[in-house]
């Protein structure tokens, strides 16, 4: 027998209760968007875009240190749970501004380049303790 996937007849209709069920590619139950292949794919791509829209939100906001503590207290329970190490909020936050920092340096038509013309530095990325 050759090795690959097989052509199988779609699945039979379900009916519950007298209801026909609907197959469908994925559907959201109690949060959980679960799929017909059932991977997390999905579920992954939504919680990674629903983070990125609450971070692009807290990038807005000004931080005092209780709450920058209690995020650093957040981020150390998801790293529990996904069993790897994550950065604290500072650490990223740092990290983001000298990268921006790095970028306005090296963009030489950037409009804040032009009072630090005289410093020519080909970039900024051993430039760890530049205080921002």
């Amino acid at each position: 027998m050759p090795h690959g996937r097989r052509n199988n007849p779609p699945p039979a209709p379900v009916n519950i209760l007298g209801t026909d069920v609907d197959v469908v590619e994925s559907y959201k139950y109690l949060g959980v968007h679960l799929n017909n292949n059932l991977d997390w794919t999905h579920n992954t791509d939504t919680l990674v875009k629903k983070g990125n829209s609450r971070l692009f939100l807290l990038r807005r906001l000004s931080i005092t240190d209780r709450d920058r503590k209690r995020m650093d207290r957040l981020v150390r329970r998801a790293s529990s749970v996904l069993g790897c190490p994550l950065d604290s909020v500072e650490v990223v936050g740092n990290g983001r501004r000298m990268a921006k920092l790095s970028s306005m340096l090296n963009n030489t038509s950037h409009p804040y380049r032009t009072p630090w013309q005289h410093w020519a530095a080909p970039s900024v990325s051993g430039c760890s303790t530049l205080a921002v």
